[in-house]
């Protein structure tokens, strides 16, 4: 979360690097915070949505349970005990990939075996 904070920061600044205490962060970190903080995210709130159709609690506590298991923090708004069976499942899974960490997990199950032998021509982008 730094690193992305820091990254904004250059960016509204006019920075072409992302510095942090006089020390330049490589783009490399920077792409990796945000595919964490994304993932964590998406995986979050798909899991949410999937709890909002199967069980009947409000959604904040739902999003509440949710952010609680992948923090793994174990803080609860005491609805845990009348989850469905898919429910516990979805929340002991988000447990595991919390704990794991979700760009851990995503290089594990994408990882490739073999050295990619075509680069494409680098463009720039106007974002904004």
């Amino acid at each position: 979360l730094g690193v992305l904070l820091a990254s904004v920061v250059s960016i509204i600044k006019g920075k072409r690097d992302t510095e942090i205490f006089r020390r330049r962060i490589a783009t490399d970190a920077v792409f990796k915070a945000i595919a964490v903080i994304f993932m964590a995210l998406s995986v979050v709130l798909l899991v949410t949505l999937v709890l909002s159709i199967t069980e009947a609690a409000p959604f904040l506590n739902l999003l509440f349970e949710a952010m609680s298991a992948f923090g793994t923090v174990g803080l609860t708004t005491g609805i845990t005990p009348t989850l469905s069976d898919i429910g516990r499942v979805l929340i002991i899974a988000l447990m595991y990939i919390g704990r794991l960490g979700p760009l851990t997990l995503a290089v594990a199950i994408g990882q490739r075996h073999y050295p990619p032998s075509l680069h494409y021509p680098e463009e720039r982008v106007m974002i904004g």
